[in-house]
């Protein structure tokens, strides 16, 4: 499913490139930072049967990633369709001895994947300004989740996503992007979004991200 997914969507981004770069209407972006994810932090580890131990939290900290393309409505104005890729990991160090049988984890790795994809309207604050956008969208998610419950009698290593526990959100997005040009087709800026999921009702994970943007047409003066 992942690689059918990516394979769409790349299609597209090159389908609607190619169009673009004769219709002078589309900039393509690409991203890449750090973000903040408030679900993996939101687990109850001590919640299980007897003396069982669970290892569901990541770290808060992760990257976060993706590519977008964006329709230009006017000078001031742009439509955006993209994708979104984030991962939080937290390493795991656990012995239970003297207890039989014995466990040990030794600096192993579990992480939380999110796979975003969303469309959304970006607008500069005035014409006085016109390098700093605001941005709202909705979006939909799939993740990937690895996690480690260890009972008296048994230790599970589960990683659940689409395929396995239907695991899908969908949301809306609010952020903020300033962006100066570099030259005649590239700008260099930085981005922040924050995400919440409706279905879930929860906050989801904040971003922090430098972007730089391609114009396939010469952009106007600013």
């Amino acid at each position: 499913m992942k690689i059918i997914t990516n394979l769409i969507f790349g299609f597209l981004f090159t389908s609607i490139a190619t169009y673009a770069q004769s219709k002078n209407t589309v900039s393509l972006s690409v991203h890449y930072g750090a973000n903040g994810n408030f679900f993996v932090q939101s687990y109850d580890e001590y919640g299980g049967p007897g003396n069982s131990i669970s290892f569901y939290k990541k770290n808060f900290i992760g990257i976060a990633g993706g590519m977008e393309l964006k329709y230009h409505i006017n000078q001031y104005s742009n439509l955006q369709t993209g994708y979104m890729h984030s991962v939080n990991k937290r390493v795991i160090n656990y012995t239970n001895e003297p207890t039989l049988p014995r466990i040990v984890i030794r600096d192993f790795s579990i992480r939380h994947f999110e796979n975003i994809f969303y469309l959304g309207y970006e607008r500069v604050f005035s014409k006085k300004q016109p390098f700093l956008f605001f941005q709202f969208g909705i979006f939909y998610s799939r993740t990937q989740q690895q996690e480690i419950d260890i009972y008296s009698t048994s230790v599970i290593f589960d990683e659940r996503n689409f395929s396995n526990s239907r695991l899908e959100e969908g949301g809306a997005y609010i952020g903020l992007h300033y962006s100066r040009k570099i030259d005649t087709h590239f700008e260099l800026g930085i981005q922040s979004r924050l995400f919440y999921e409706i279905s879930s009702n929860i906050l989801a994970q904040i971003t922090l991200t430098p972007t730089l943007t391609y114009h396939f047409s010469k952009p106007k003066a600013k």
